[in-house]
């Protein structure tokens, strides 16, 4: 998971880049300066317009920059077909305001597909055009952000926990697509608003601490019961030396025995250990299952 040192860190290349900054700072709900006017040839204007548009339900100008853009040549070489902000926010326009899509899913066929990375960002693109929110071979992250925005669909509680899960365990930053990661951070941000963690920080710190806790109290119990099979075997041992014609003895040793005998048959080594850790585990209140620190 993300620190917020690490997030500071990225962002602040990120933030030098205006265009960035502003996409940010949507996504993140900040007040945002009024647009000039709209440059048919300038990208990075016409992702601000459309998703501002997406945002105040604003049809009209969405329409009109739609229709200007779609007027553009399409070929595969082409700079803002590479464009994810860009066609991210095509997606949103078309889907908000039911635009036909045919020259949208023609753009989205012309990009790169050469890599992993790239064709599951087209792939979450053709399923929002579809309404698909919430399949299963795509990038969640993206439809997540998405119905964020234009207020359409529902987050499948499934698909959301496996997709923070994912980026929980993944060092940062996950992707190669400075889009991508951007998205998926506000999507986990979406993710605990959700379940009602408003601190993801505080979330990260309690999971490692309860991981940290259950390795040493497994680490513990198995010292224990080398221990305490240890003491077992070392009275057996003076009692041998020392009390050899005592009956009682005899008798307590040919118990032990067996016993040892049993024990070693049913691996008594592991399951005095595996009792010393629940008992560790009651003693100092943890009440969840090793797995639970597992889910998202």
């Amino acid at each position: 998971m993300v620190s917020l040192e690490a997030k500071s860190e990225y962002w602040k290349p990120l933030r030098a880049t205006p265009f960035v900054c502003f996409f940010i700072d949507f996504l993140e709900g900040q007040p945002m300066s009024p647009l000039g006017a709209l440059d048919p040839a300038d990208s990075e204007g016409a992702v601000q317009h459309l998703l501002t548009s997406v945002r105040d339900n604003d049809s009209k100008t969405a329409i009109e920059v739609y229709q200007k853009m779609s007027t553009r040549r399409l070929r595969p070489d082409t700079d803002w077909i590479h464009n994810d902000f860009l066609v991210f926010a095509l997606v949103c326009t078309v889907r908000r305001f039911q635009l036909d899509d045919g020259w949208l899913r023609e753009v989205i066929r012309l990009r790169p597909s050469d890599e992993a990375e790239k064709r599951l960002i087209n792939k979450t693109f053709e399923n929002i055009l579809t309404g698909n929110y919430n399949a299963r071979e795509d990038y969640n992250q993206i439809s997540v952000v998405f119905q964020l925005i234009t207020g359409q669909g529902q987050a499948d509680a499934e698909r959301l926990n496996k997709m923070v899960s994912y980026l929980w365990r993944h060092p940062f930053p996950w992707f190669d697509s400075e889009f991508l990661t951007i998205i998926s951070m506000r999507a986990i941000r979406s993710a605990f608003e959700a379940k009602g963690l408003l601190n993801p920080e505080q979330q990260f710190v309690a999971e490692q601490f309860a991981e940290r806790f259950l390795a040493r109290v497994k680490r513990l119990s198995g010292v224990v019961a080398w221990l305490l099979l240890a003491g077992i075997v070392l009275l057996l041992v003076v009692l041998n030396v020392y009390y050899t014609e005592n009956p009682v003895v005899k008798n307590i040793l040919t118990a032990v025995t067996v016993l040892t005998l049993i024990g070693s048959l049913t691996d008594m080594r592991k399951q005095i250990a595996l009792w010393t850790e629940q008992f560790l585990r009651k003693l100092f209140g943890y009440r969840f299952p090793p797995s639970s620190t597992k889910s998202a």
